[in-house]
């Protein structure tokens, strides 16, 4: 692994993200240890750091599932969703859809649209504090910005916003 000693140009932007980091480290306790490490390179940062912080945001990953017609009353589905920085649940929803799903297929769009507007809220941040390794459904994937896959139900991380445990 080659190390690169060359002071990064924008100590500043390097602060507010380790900070922003360590303020994060108060509800996910597992990132303590990496944001620690970088943080006490605050007053000389590296190109190497700068790399080694951005690498903790490295990866947004996104669940989302739809009970359709879950409720018995109006036969309104429920959307949940979930969002992932790494390993780290930064996002999540559950909530009942505003209008009633014709078929499953509708339902699942409209909790993919819930998730991708999250996800483009939290990119959007990301960019934000000048981050911007990252990457409404249709466009977002059509433009390479998001991949829809399919999760079976045995592994849907989502599942637990959307189906009762009765």
């Amino acid at each position: 692994m080659v190390i690169d000693a060359t002071l990064y140009d924008d100590p500043t932007q390097y602060k507010c993200l380790a900070g922003a980091l360590q303020y994060l480290t108060v509800t996910l306790p597992d990132l303590s240890f990496s944001v620690n490490q970088l943080c006490q390179h605050m007053r000389a940062p590296t190109v190497s750091h700068w790399e080694q912080l951005k690498r903790v945001l490295r990866k947004i990953h996104a669940f989302s599932d739809s009970d359709w017609a879950s409720c018995p009353k109006d036969r309104k589905s429920t959307s949940g969703f979930a969002v992932f920085l790494g390993s780290n649940i930064v996002s999540w929803s559950v909530k009942k859809q505003r209008t009633v799903a014709r078929y499953s297929t509708e339902a699942e769009y409209k909790a993919l649209a819930y998730v991708c507007d999250e996800v483009t809220w939290i990119v959007s941040l990301l960019h934000e504090i000048k981050v911007s390794d990252y990457h409404f459904v249709r466009d977002k994937v059509a433009a390479g910005d998001i991949q829809v896959n399919f999760i079976s139900t045995k592994d849907q991380l989502a599942d637990i916003f959307t189906k009762s445990f009765a």
